[in-house]
């Protein structure tokens, strides 16, 4: 079961990134429960402290100025991704706990996040890890931006990218 959050300041995050349309909103938010409650084995920990291992992999950082449209700029290296270090689930806990928190910024509220995913060092053993289901988990956590790039893709991950969305 999913208790709304009513906070003031969580509910302004849904209608300034949906220009204060209050239809959009709504669905958003529940877009927003609907991925909690369909991918509870990544938020059912939601706490910093459960992001340890990923922590360590330095594979995710914004960088020190906004783009020209004023939203955040991520750099994602998917290739740091390492699962003798974490699972799959902590990593994805920890990006979204970074999403969160950057989504508490009222300009980050307003003009969102453009990410960039590197999938430089991203090799075939670390594909096992990401099956379709796990991808179109990672769009559905994903869905926040605006704006997502995909830098250093090879043919493997176009081939299961459009399976993913396909599927």
């Amino acid at each position: 079961d999913v208790t709304p959050n009513l906070n003031t300041n969580f509910l302004m995050r849904f209608l300034r990134g949906s220009s204060f349309k209050t239809s959009l909103a709504v669905k958003r938010i529940k877009r927003y429960y609907a991925c909690h409650r369909k991918h509870s084995d990544i938020f059912e920990l939601f706490l910093p402290q459960t992001t340890l291992r990923a922590q360590s992999l330095n594979h995710i950082t914004a960088l020190p100025f906004r783009a020209k449209d004023n939203s955040i700029v991520l750099i994602h290296r998917l290739g740091k991704f390492d699962p003798n270090v974490c699972s799959f689930e902590e990593l994805m806990r920890l990006d979204f706990l970074i999403f969160e928190t950057l989504l508490t910024n009222p300009v980050t509220q307003l003009c969102g996040i453009t990410m960039i995913c590197d999938l430089k060092e991203f090799s075939a053993e670390k594909w096992s890890e990401f099956t379709p289901s796990r991808i179109q988990s990672i769009f559905e956590i994903y869905d926040v931006f605006d704006i997502l790039f995909y830098i250093n893709e090879n043919f493997m991950f176009k081939k299961v990218f459009c399976m993913a969305i396909i599927g």
